[in-house]
């Protein structure tokens, strides 16, 4: 695969984006504006992005991310990341983002905005 799919899905007080494959150069930018889009059409507070099904992370997608999450702030919504794998995790560390990043584990997250 070598895009990134988004799936949305709507919880109680949030939405969740199931994201799959490689957020790289190539493709970050689309991404980019396909999440701004949504965050200014959102109805809820919080944004879940769920990375479970994301097999690469570039530098770019590091940099979308932190976009993505600053401009969320900007609108007043929460983003919390999870289910990333040990890989994903790891670049994330690398480049000291854990700390930009609020994470919170799949179960935390289904558990307070189960599915509607």
């Amino acid at each position: 695969m070598d895009g990134i799919t988004i799936k949305q899905i709507a919880r109680q007080g949030a939405l969740e984006l199931r994201l799959s494959g490689r957020l790289t150069m190539g493709n970050s930018g689309d991404f980019e504006k396909d999440v701004q889009d949504i965050l200014h059409g959102i109805n809820e507070q919080v944004l879940g992005l769920n990375l479970a099904g994301m097999d690469l992370i570039d530098s770019s997608g590091l940099s979308t991310l932190i976009r993505i999450t600053n401009e969320s702030k900007k609108n007043q919504i929460e983003i919390i990341f999870f289910g990333a794998s040990p890989t994903i995790l790891s670049v994330i560390r690398v480049a000291r983002l854990n700390t930009l990043f609020q994470f919170t584990t799949t179960e935390d997250f289904e558990t307070r905005h189960p599915l509607l």
